[in-house]
């Protein structure tokens, strides 16, 4: 009986772990509900504390539990206080999820049917988006209704992240392709390029086609990789070419005034692209770090974003219009994961940052970790256009494939051993 009860108990929590993020692809609050859920399940597991241990022993859950205590102590020496611990609870994923998903083994089929009710997940959505967007199109008669942050409105979804989803997808769908079956394999690799082109993230585009180049590079030889990799860039440049909402996002970029960026004031009409707000805003951080000689510590997790604020009204930057109910760009970040860790907590923890990840790196080329490898070169290029982890939507999928694919390896080397 005792042997049928932890079966079950175990199937239960695999379940939810599934559960947990197949649901990050629509509201937040599902997601928060799921992981309270599988927690309680945790707690009243009679091997939890043999549990707790097996995870703290993990050198991941260290370097996450190390963040999240700098998350806190930031939060405490902040003047905004209630700020500073909303952002702890919002990156409370760096605590819980390594003890939810490393406390205990999961299996190499477990793995891949998380990542294939991940997909399934997506493809779901992309049907909801597509069927919102036509209903949306017979009324406006307007185009755009099939591309970016309109595309999602219904998922109240941010367009960039869903499309990193995207690529996490696809990326496991290539690595469990000879086990899964051929037809939700090519429809669901089919599904998932089009979502990311539609969804129009330029950045998370030139992630997709590095991807390809290191899938590449791990199945075939130099010379076939990189031909193989040129045909998918030429198929993305066709699909930017004939698609007028994507080509003209990127003509916007190309057509570029770099003379914005060395402003040191600006008007409510000052015509920003993607990359030169981005320019601003980081110049702008770097500057407030120098003024406050905030090197070493930064100037706290709770008081970043009123310090910005501050300086971008100083600046001119437009900060919205009440009457319309237009907030501006009051309470953007830095959109730089790199630049926000500088200017909430310093010079040092950026480093412990950048260290862990190539300590992270390192882990996944020696032990020939493919999956671990893919995520990690997604999220490093991704902070260089987002704060990835200042957001539920960022941080818990980040967190979780993490641990997860982390898992795959300690499966297989258990094995081995």
């Amino acid at each position: 009986m005792p042997v049928i009860t932890t079966y079950i108990r175990d199937k239960v929590h695999y379940a939810l772990l599934a559960a947990i993020i197949a649901s990050c692809v629509f509201p937040h609050p599902y997601t928060s509900w799921l992981i309270v859920l599988c927690s309680l399940h945790w707690l009243i597991d009679p091997k939890l504390f043999t549990k707790i241990k097996i995870s703290a022993r993990q050198p991941l859950t260290k370097f996450l539990w190390l963040f999240y205590l700098a998350y806190i102590i930031s939060a405490l020496i902040s003047h905004n206080h209630r700020e500073g611990f909303a952002i702890v609870e919002r990156r409370s994923a760096l605590l819980v999820l390594p003890l939810l998903i490393l406390g205990q083994p999961i299996q190499n089929n477990q793995i891949r049917n998380i990542i294939l009710a991940f997909v399934g997940s997506l493809i779901i959505a992309f049907i909801i988006c597509l069927v919102y967007a036509v209903s949306q199109y017979l009324q406006k008669q307007e185009v755009s209704v099939f591309f970016y942050h309109p595309f999602v409105r219904i998922l109240k979804g941010h367009a960039v992240y869903i499309a990193s989803y995207c690529v996490i997808g696809i990326q496991g769908l290539l690595f469990f392709r000879h086990e899964i079956d051929r037809w939700f394999l090519v429809s669901g690799l089919f599904i998932l390029l089009v979502f990311i082109v539609l969804l129009n993230s330029k950045m998370v585009l030139f992630c997709l086609l590095i991807g390809l180049i290191v899938f590449g590079l791990r199945e075939w030889s130099l010379k076939k990789a990189f031909g193989l990799s040129a045909i998918a860039g030429l198929c993305l440049f066709a699909a930017i070419s004939v698609l007028p909402n994507t080509k003209q996002r990127f003509l916007e970029e190309w057509r570029t005034d770099w003379h914005v960026v060395k402003q040191d004031s600006f008007r409510y009409d000052t015509p920003f692209t993607g990359l030169s707000l981005r320019l601003v805003f980081w110049k702008l951080s770097v500057s407030i770090i120098r003024e406050q000689n905030a090197w070493i510590k930064g100037v706290n997790t709770g008081d970043f974003q009123d310090i910005l604020n501050s300086h971008y009204a100083g600046r001119g930057i437009y900060m919205g219009n009440p009457e319309l109910g237009d907030t501006g760009y009051r309470g953007y970040g830095p959109h730089n994961q790199y630049i926000e860790l500088l200017l909430s907590m310093g010079l040092p923890f950026l480093v412990f940052f950048i260290l862990m990840l190539v300590y992270l790196f390192r882990k996944a080329l020696l032990e020939k970790n493919y999956l671990s490898f893919q995520l990690l070169l997604l999220f490093s290029l991704f902070f260089w256009s987002e704060s990835v982890l200042s957001m539920a939507k960022g941080i818990i999928p980040f967190v979780y494939f993490l641990c997860l694919f982390t898992q795959y390896v300690a499966f297989f080397n258990n094995d081995r051993k």
